[in-house]
C-alpha cells in the first residue's frame, strides 16, 4: 500500500525507501543509510552535491562503492563524545536528506520499523522533531500504537482493484 501510494507521487517528491533487517544483523541506521545510498545511485549527476559539506561525516557510512570527494567535517574531537557525535551525525544526515531532494519535498519510507535499531529510532524521533520538507513514513507488522498510526483492515475485491489494478 506503501509503496503504491510513494510511487503515485511521481515527481512531485524525491522518495527514499529502506528496510529493516532482521535482529542482530542491522547495523545503526541502516535503513535511512541505505535509503540514501539507493537514491544517490539512482542518480544521474554526483552525489557530490547532496553530500555537500556533510560528505566527511555522512560518506563513510555509505556502502557506495565509488570514492567520494573530500570535504572538510567535523573534527575528530568532535566525535569524542558519544552524545555530540550523534548529534553532529543526525544534524549531517538531515541536511544530505534534505538536499536529496533539491526542490522537492522528500519522502523516507522505513519498512518494518519493528525491527529498527536504538539509532534508528532515535534519528527518526530527530528527524521527524527537526526535519522541514520531509514526510517520514514508517510501516510495521502487527499493531501500532500511538498518534498517526493508520490500521488496516482487509480490503475487499473492489479496493485491492483500485490499488493494484483489476488484472493483478
Amino acid at each position: 500500500l506503501v509503496t503504491r501510494w510513494a510511487a503515485g507521487l511521481g515527481e512531485r517528491a524525491a522518495v527514499l525507501v529502506g528496510r529493516c533487517a532482521e535482529p542482530g544483523v542491522m547495523l545503526p541506521l541502516q535503513p535511512v543509510l541505505d535509503a540514501l545510498d539507493a537514491h544517490l545511485r539512482d542518480l544521474t549527476g554526483s552525489p557530490a552535491e547532496i553530500l555537500g559539506a556533510d560528505a566527511a561525516v555522512v560518506g563513510p557510512l555509505l556502502a557506495s562503492a565509488d570514492p567520494l570527494p573530500a570535504h572538510p567535517g567535523a573534527s575528530p574531537a568532535a566525535f569524542a563524545n558519544p552524545a555530540t557525535g550523534q548529534a553532529l551525525l543526525f544534524a549531517a544526515l538531515l541536511r544530505v536528506l534534505a538536499r536529496a531532494g533539491g526542490a522537492r519535498p522528500v519522502v523516507l519510507v522505513v519498512d518494518d520499523v519493528a525491527r529498527a535499531d536504538p539509532a534508528t529510532e532515535a534519528w527518526l524521533g530527530f528527524a521527524t522533531r527537526r526535519g522541514s520538507r520531509l514526510l517520514v513514513v514508517t510501516t510495521r507488522r502487527g499493531a501500532a500504537a500511538g498518534a498517526g498510526a493508520l490500521e488496516l483492515g482487509p480490503l475487499d475485491a473492489p479496493a485491492v482493484a483500485e490499488l493494484v489494478g483489476a488484472e493483478q
